[in-house]
């Protein structure tokens, strides 16, 4: 048996309440019948709810998620997301997309509280790093940035924590195939060097233009453990290719070790 790989959604401000159920009872009959992958829907906050409920602990494989929370405790944070609030409904959390860094000028320890935050309420942080345009230095640019917003982590901490590497240059801007991905050989370089900073059993996972057609040319790469999905996972039948796709990566585990 090869390894499973994770496959992050990030929805980020898309669809309506019924675009959020069909989506997520269309992947959950589609997990249904597929091993080897670990799905996470990281839908609008505002759906959280009815995503949580359609998924409702039946496919062991199939978790929901949030794309961000706030860095402050419970209390008088008027329209914040605490931790504690949302600890019994999701699983996992994207902290420090570029969108977020870029739209609300996060800093890195706003990024670091949010962590902690999202770890002492036993939801494992999706954590994001990635570059404006490769450089070569980018590699030990990026590990500076990792270890900044994991500064006062233990091992143990930052091993349960996802990195995602998804470089900014590689992001789509809400349309498939719209944005040139970074390639698999390099976010392969990549998250071997990030493990530098987090432990080797860390799980990095890469992020920026993935599709059906290319997953498998990233979650096949030996440092690579799985994708964060944008534009993709808005369509279910793309998102659906994406997902048996990915499980090939376990399927075939002898030729991609």
């Amino acid at each position: 048996m090869g390894k499973t790989v994770l496959v992050v959604a990030n929805w980020k401000s898309n669809g309506s309440l019924a675009d959020a159920h069909v989506l997520a009872m269309g992947v959950r009959n589609e997990c249904e019948h597929i091993d080897g992958v670990q799905v996470v829907l990281c839908p609008p906050a505002v759906w959280l709810t009815e995503v949580r409920n359609i998924v409702h602990d039946q496919i062991h494989h199939l978790a929901v998620g949030l794309q961000d929370i706030s860095s402050e405790p419970a209390g008088a944070y008027t329209g914040e997301i605490a931790a504690a609030l949302v600890a019994g409904l999701a699983q996992f959390v994207i902290i420090g997309h570029s969108e977020r860094q870029r739209l609300y000028r996060e800093s890195d320890e706003q990024l670091h509280e949010k962590i902690r935050a999202a770890l002492t309420a036993s939801i494992t942080p999706v954590i994001c790093v990635g570059e404006q345009q490769q450089s070569s230095t980018s590699k030990v640019t990026l590990a500076r940035q990792l270890d900044r917003v994991l500064h006062t982590l233990t091992a143990t901490q930052r091993n349960q924590c996802i990195i995602a590497y998804e470089p900014v240059w590689a992001i789509s801007k809400g349309k498939l195939k719209s944005t040139r991905p970074a390639s698999a050989e390099y976010a392969n370089e990549v998250a071997e060097y990030l493990h530098r900073v987090v432990p080797a059993t860390t799980k990095i996972i890469y992020g920026g233009s993935v599709d059906a057609a290319n997953v498998l040319t990233f979650v096949a790469q030996p440092h690579l453990d799985g994708v964060l999905v944008g534009a993709a996972s808005l369509h279910l039948r793309e998102f659906s290719t994406l997902i048996k796709n990915a499980a090939k990566a376990s399927d075939h585990a002898d030729k991609y070790r």
